[in-house]
């Protein structure tokens, strides 16, 4: 999300509450100033704490996302938990299984591997979270 649209959240939230800048900026310990910045989006200079303050303030929470090339960075941090799933399916598919991956929460970064063996209708599957 961008810092616009941040500000804009905040704002919102703000007038929902029907709070001024300054009610909030003396319920976040913050300054009226910067309540203002904030909600024009100039938050490139302010510290992620006194972001969380104004949210929190208005019973709100900012959750950061890093992207890295254009995708999600937990890709990276999470190489060798996948690279684990990837030589236990490999391995099971050398004795004879057939090995389906999938996704089931990207929130949670949950994977279940389905294993099939010949012949069998019920899949036996084993599922692990980060």
């Amino acid at each position: 999300m961008d810092d616009r649209k941040v500000g804009l959240i905040i704002r919102a939230l703000r007038r929902r509450r029907g709070w001024r800048q300054r009610d909030l900026a003396g319920r976040a310990g913050v300054s009226q100033a910067v309540v203002s910045e904030i909600e024009r989006g100039h938050i490139h200079a302010k510290q992620i704490r006194t972001v969380r303050r104004l949210l929190n303030a208005l019973d709100a929470d900012v959750r950061l996302e890093v992207r890295w090339r254009g995708g999600e960075a937990d890709r990276l941090v999470d190489e060798d938990h996948a690279r684990l799933g990837g030589t236990v399916a490999e391995r099971l598919e050398r004795l004879g299984w057939t090995v389906r991956t999938e996704v089931t929460s990207r929130s949670t970064a949950s994977a279940d591997l389905s294993m099939f063996s010949a012949g069998e209708l019920k899949p036996a599957t084993s599922s692990w979270s980060r």
